[in-house]
């Protein structure tokens, strides 16, 4: 089998998956996708199924030494690429062989990235997922220098590169729109307007919650909130009266009290936010979140479907091109 050989890992890059779903009960925290669009389109450029393991980043990628091969991956993020220092393309398959280096840089917008191999990162599944709870070591931990993943040989390593049109790429959205929580009538008459009606500003965020700066949303007097269970996307509000929006790697149970909840189509949304941005939050009923994850899904299905065969051949993609071009890798370069 071969594997990616880490070189230089990133800041806090993590294998994931759909998430290790169906153990909350016993305390298991979920993990998996912070952003399951870029996830699926990054799996469907490389021929996988939506669910198989990704490396996940955050903010700035890794560098990466294939060994065996060949190896299709493909970045779904806005970042810049590099092959053996020559500049390679987002959103697109790249075919890479034996001996060369992928290089993903910092983020330009957006917390979080992705990098999918053909046939999916092979790391041990433990309960039924290979996604990276990094808090309780569940599944492993961040990537670090000299790790070997695990490929499986490439299912299909003539199939044509595909690559995703760049304006279909759909933009991040600093509007989250949330449901309002069953905890929501334990807070004061103020706080529910405070939360709709003024900007918040993003103060810290991880894949555990994102920290948000603005009015105090104040619980009414003498009120004790009991433990129950969270899910992603719970606003839930801490003695200091900021709200703290749950990520997928967050606790199974929460003693504060929840305002809200952000809808399932805007959770990508919520986790591409970075530290500094501004955010409003728009309060919608039911309705309104069944058909925004409708219309999610739907956006989804027609950009799979927009993916097209890439028809030009780059240059680290072709052993016999790289001979006949006469080009060589920098020796000098850091990532040799």
């Amino acid at each position: 089998m071969s594997h990616l050989l880490v070189i230089q890992p990133g800041p806090a890059t993590t294998v994931q998956d759909v998430g290790r779903l169906g153990w909350q009960h016993l305390g298991v925290s979920p993990a998996g996708f912070a952003d399951p669009l870029l996830a699926a389109l990054g799996n469907a450029l490389v021929g996988n199924p939506p669910d198989a393991a990704v490396l996940e980043w955050t903010l700035h990628g890794d560098t990466l030494r294939v060994v065996g091969g060949p190896i299709r991956v493909a970045v779904a993020a806005w970042a810049d690429v590099a092959v053996d220092g020559a500049p390679a393309p987002q959103f697109r398959a790249l075919q890479l062989h034996e001996g060369q280096v992928l290089t993903v840089g910092a983020l330009t917008k957006g917390r979080h990235g992705v990098l999918a191999v053909a046939g999916g990162v092979q790391m041990p599944s433990v309960l039924g997922s290979r996604a990276t709870h990094v808090r309780t070591g569940v599944g492993g931990g961040p990537l670090l220098d000299g790790d070997q993943l695990p490929v499986p040989p490439d299912p299909a390593p003539h199939h044509p590169a595909l690559q995703l049109p760049v304006g279909r790429i759909p933009p991040l959205n600093h509007v989250l729109r949330v449901l309002l929580a069953p905890q929501a009538t334990l807070f004061q008459p103020t706080a529910l307007p405070a939360l709709r009606d003024h900007p918040w500003l993003v103060r810290a965020g991880d894949r555990m919650g994102t920290h948000f700066s603005g009015p105090p949303l104040l619980l009414l007097p003498n009120v004790e909130p009991v433990s129950e269970g969270v899910v992603t996307g719970a606003l839930q509000v801490p003695p200091s009266a900021q709200p703290i929006a749950l990520g997928p790697d967050r606790q199974t149970m929460g003693g504060y009290a929840k305002l809200a909840v952000v809808i399932s189509a805007d959770l990508r949304h919520l986790a591409q936010l970075r530290d500094g941005d501004q955010v409003r939050f728009q309060v919608v009923d039911h309705a309104a979140a069944r058909a925004a994850l409708l219309d999610a899904q739907a956006a989804l299905h027609d950009l799979l479907a927009s993916l097209r065969p890439a028809h030009d051949v780059l240059p680290f993609e072709s052993p016999r091109l790289l001979r006949l071009l006469g080009y060589r890798p920098d020796p000098n370069s850091p990532n040799r």
